[in-house]
C-alpha cells in the first residue's frame, strides 16, 4: 500500500528522498518508507485541521481554515522528515570527513607495506571509523569481483553524502589516472584535509561575535521591543477610547484626532498581538537559518536551534508583556 503512495510523488521529489534515504542508509526500501511518511502526514494533517482549525482561525470561514491548517501541517511534516533524513545524511558525511585523515593515511601505510589496494582497504578497517568501515568493506568487495580502482572509489562518493570527501576521491582517482603512486596521493590528500580542517576551525571562531549578536538581536531586543509595544497600543486605545469629543465641537481643534469605535478599540490590540507573535516566529526562523549557515555552513542546521529560540523569544514576549502591563495597570483600568 505504502509503495502506491510514494508513486504519487513527483518525479524530482521521488529522486531526492532516495537519494537522502541511500545516503541515511536507512535499512528499509525507499518506496515504502516515503510512502508511508505521505500517508501518516496525510492522517495527521487532515487530523489536525478537524480540531484546531475553529480555534486557531476564530473569524474565517470553517472550510477555509480548516484547507489553511491542513496544507499547513501537511507541508510541515513532510518537510520536518526531509530535514531530518537530510541531516542525519549530513552528520554521517561530517564524521567520514573527520576521520578521513587518519584512514587514508592508514591505507597508505598498509599499500607502503605492500598489500594490495583490496587489502589495504580490508586492513584498515578499524572500530573508531563505525560507518566508514562497511564502505571499506563494499570497496574492497567491489575491486575483488574485478571492477576497476578508481570506479569502486567514485561509487563510494555515491552513498556518501559529503562535498569534500566527493573531491578528496576525485582527486585521487585523478592522480591514478596521470600515472601517480597510489600511496603517495593517498598521503598528500590527508594531510591537506587536515589543513583544511584547521583552517575552517579558525573561522568558525572568529564569526562567534556575529553569532552572538544575532542572538542577542533575536533573542532580547526584539521580543522587549514587541511586548512593550503591544502594552503601548493598549495604553494609546485606553486613552482615546476614554476621551469624549466635548459637546457641539468638532474636535478639529485638538492637535491630534483619532477616531477610536468601539470596535477599532476592541480589535486593534488582538491584531498587534498576532503581529508581534508572527513577526517574532519570522525572525525565530529566519535567524535559526543564518546561525545554521553561518556555524555549521549549511542553512539546514538552524533547525537545531529553531526550538530554543522560539521558546525564548516567547518567554521574554510573554514576560515583558505582563510586567508593563502591571507598569500601566492604573491606565488601563
Amino acid at each position: 500500500m505504502y509503495e502506491f503512495f510514494f508513486t504519487l510523488y513527483p518525479k524530482g521529489i521521488q529522486e531526492n528522498i532516495s537519494r537522502e534515504l541511500n545516503y541515511a542508509t536507512f535499512k528499509v526500501r525507499n518506496d515504502f518508507f516515503a510512502g508511508a511518511v505521505l500517508f501518516f502526514s496525510f492522517g495527521i494533517s487532515l487530523g489536525l485541521a478537524l480540531q484546531f482549525a475553529k480555534t486557531i482561525f476564530t473569524g474565517l470561514n470553517p472550510i477555509l481554515a480548516l484547507i489553511i491548517v491542513f496544507f499547513a501541517g501537511f507541508i510541515g511534516l513532510q518537510f520536518l522528515v526531509y530535514m531530518v533524513l537530510s541531516i542525519i545524511s549530513t552528520n554521517k558525511g561530517k564524521f567520514i570527513e573527520m576521520i578521513l585523515p587518519d584512514a587514508l593515511q592508514l591505507i597508505a601505510a598498509n599499500l607502503r607495506a605492500g598489500m594490495t589496494i583490496d587489502r589495504a582497504l580490508m586492513a584498515a578497517n578499524r572500530p573508531e571509523f563505525g560507518y566508514f568501515n562497511e564502505q571499506f568493506s563494499i570497496v574492497g568487495k567491489e575491486i575483488s569481483m574485478g571492477i576497476e580502482v578508481s570506479d569502486a572509489l567514485m561509487n563510494m562518493t555515491k552513498r556518501i553524502k559529503s562535498k569534500k570527501f566527493k573531491k578528496a576521491i576525485e582527486l585521487i582517482v585523478t592522480g591514478m589516472q596521470s600515472g601517480g603512486e597510489l600511496s603517495k596521493l593517498l598521503g598528500e590528500v590527508g594531510e591537506n584535509t587536515v589543513h583544511q580542517k584547521q583552517v575552517e576551525d579558525k573561522v568558525k571562531t572568529n564569526v562567534t561575535t556575529y553569532l552572538l549578536f544575532i542572538g542577542a538581536a533575536v533573542g532580547f531586543a526584539a521580543p522587549i521591543l514587541y511586548g512593550l509595544s503591544t502594552v503601548i497600543v493598549k495604553v494609546i486605545v485606553s486613552t482615546f477610547a476614554s476621551v469624549s469629543t466635548p459637546a457641539g465641537g468638532s474636535g478639529t481643534d485638538m492637535p491630534l484626532s483619532i477616531n477610536m469605535t468601539p470596535e477599532l478599540a476592541e480589535v486593534l490590540p488582538v491584531f498587534i498581538k498576532t503581529y508581534a507573535k508572527v513577526s517574532l516566529l519570522t525572525l525565530a526562523i529566519m535567524a535559526s537559518t543564518l546561525l545554521g549557515q553561518i556555524k555549521e555552513g549549511e542553512a539546514k542546521y538552524g533547525v537545531n536551534y529553531l526550538p530554543g529560540l522560539v521558546i525564548f523569544c516567547l518567554i521574554m514576549y510573554f514576560g515583558v508583556s505582563i510586567a508593563a502591563n502591571a507598569l500601566f495597570s492604573s491606565i488601563l483600568n
